[in-house]
């Protein structure tokens, strides 16, 4: 069982080495609405947002500033995780956003709020 673990954390590490990390975030719009997706650069998805190149829903929903992200080993676990947090209640996903804040530091210019 042991050597299942290690096999595990080796993968684990050697994925994170050999591609750039994914990164599920929150985003909390203008009108206090919450959207959840993932990207490899959070600074460019979050520009993007904001100026309209972003998913449906940013665009009808304005993004004022992230709330929380963090890192995941690849894009199928970042999927997983974006999906899995989509059913969760808006107070759940804004707990969950303080909780990622403890771990991961948000660069300043998407944590800070934007007015758009």
């Amino acid at each position: 069982m042991i050597t299942g673990w290690w096999i595990f954390l080796r993968h684990r590490r050697s994925c994170l080495a050999q591609s750039p990390p994914w990164f599920v975030y929150i985003l909390e719009c203008l009108n206090g609405r919450l959207y959840t997706g993932i990207t490899v650069n959070l600074e460019r998805r979050f520009e993007e947002h904001t100026t309209g190149r972003g998913a449906m829903f940013t665009r009808l929903n304005r993004p004022r500033h992230m709330i929380g992200a963090t890192v995941c080993v690849d894009r199928s676990e970042a999927s997983r995780l974006e999906a899995h947090i989509k059913t969760l209640s808006t107070d759940k996903k804004r707990t969950l956003a303080a909780a990622w804040r403890q771990i991961y530091t948000l660069p300043a210019s998407v944590a800070a709020p934007h007015s758009v």
